[in-house]
């Protein structure tokens, strides 16, 4: 007898009221906070003379760029405020120091993420190889997968496979089905703000050796950070010894992709509110449509009714190191992780 596990309707009736209460103050408190912060944090590494400065507040504001993020992937989703008109605008001004178009992350993020976390093929984030994937590899390729699964490489997965191929090149069918208005107009706010990242960087400078140090430490140096901040937060949401993904669509479902398959990071309460909440993911994934500021109470709730399904994982810098070195590849058929081969 095939076994019944909870609907998405199931799940759903469980919350509590507070769960779906928006508010457009609040949402838009959180946008002007966050995007103030970025702002000054990146005018004060434009205007240091100093270089250890400059980097400092530079890296600083990568890290603004990431929380700025996930108040736009709120908006995305149309959850910060439940109010289109704001969501879309907060999402396209949060989404522009990380140079992401709305339009693609939408399909790539939204539909697909969501619509099909954890099984291969469908959900673009971060998926494991098998075996025999790996030892198909060219050996150019397997030194690649190898460092993205590294302690120093793991951010260059997201800035190239995802950002770069994906929400930019738009490699991936999906994203025929952007109307080619909206794409342009996604794309254009980027790239306008990419140059005006640019202009300030020479309005702040003295000389052109200040105007490359600018590019490097103010520009470049950001989204880079961004890019490890990014892909640190997908790893720790989906990637565990004891998470499952899948590669036939009938073993997947709702149930084990969105409250199995997602993992509450538990993390410092002044990191967690730093972090705009990312880490209560499993009360994301059981409905977007959930603002991030009732997040908490949420997952809460999901722990209590579902307690012997959510994951739970405490963030040390062990467990991260553990999950980079054993979670490299994944047996689909016996539904274990695997390290990637010695040599």
């Amino acid at each position: 007898m095939t076994e019944r596990y909870p609907t998405p309707l199931d799940v759903r009736s469980t919350l509590p009221d507070i769960a779906y209460a928006y508010s457009l103050p609040l949402g838009s408190l959180l946008f002007l906070t966050v995007a103030s912060l970025f702002a000054g944090l990146w005018t004060l590494s434009l205007s240091m003379d100093n270089l250890a400065l400059k980097a400092l507040f530079g890296v600083m504001s990568g890290q603004a760029i990431g929380i700025m993020f996930v108040i736009g992937h709120d908006a995305a989703h149309g959850s910060l405020t439940n109010r289109p008109f704001f969501d879309r605008l907060f999402a396209t001004l949060a989404f522009m120091p990380s140079l992401h178009p709305v339009c693609t992350w939408k399909i790539e993020h939204n539909k697909m993420h969501h619509g099909w976390t954890n099984l291969k093929g469908m959900d673009p984030v971060y998926p494991p190889m098998s075996p025999d994937e790996f030892a198909a590899l060219s050996p150019w390729q397997k030194r690649v997968h190898r460092f993205y699964r590294s302690i120093w490489g793991f951010g260059c997965y997201y800035l190239f496979d995802i950002w770069w191929k994906v929400l930019i090149l738009r490699r991936s069918e999906n994203g025929k089905e952007i109307p080619p208005a909206v794409a342009l107009a996604d794309f254009v706010a980027v790239f306008g703000f990419l140059a005006f990242e640019v202009f300030m960087a020479y309005l702040f400078a003295a000389d052109a050796a200040g105007f490359a140090w600018n590019l490097v430490l103010c520009v470049g140096l950001p989204f880079l950070v961004w890019n490890y901040v990014m892909t640190f937060v997908t790893i720790q949401n989906h990637t565990y010894p004891t998470i499952r993904w899948y590669d036939n669509r009938d073993e997947w479902n709702y149930f084990r992709a969105q409250v199995e398959g997602s993992i509450h990071t538990e993390v410092p309460a002044w990191l967690d509110f730093s972090f705009a909440r990312v880490f209560q993911h499993t009360a994301h994934h059981v409905d977007k449509k959930i603002p991030l500021y009732r997040l908490v109470k949420t997952q809460a709730s999901l722990e209590q009714t579902f307690s012997g399904n959510v994951k739970k994982v405490k963030l040390t810098l062990k467990e991260f190191l553990t999950v980079l070195n054993d979670c490299q590849m994944y047996d689909y058929r016996r539904h274990v992780w695997m390290s990637f081969p010695r040599g």
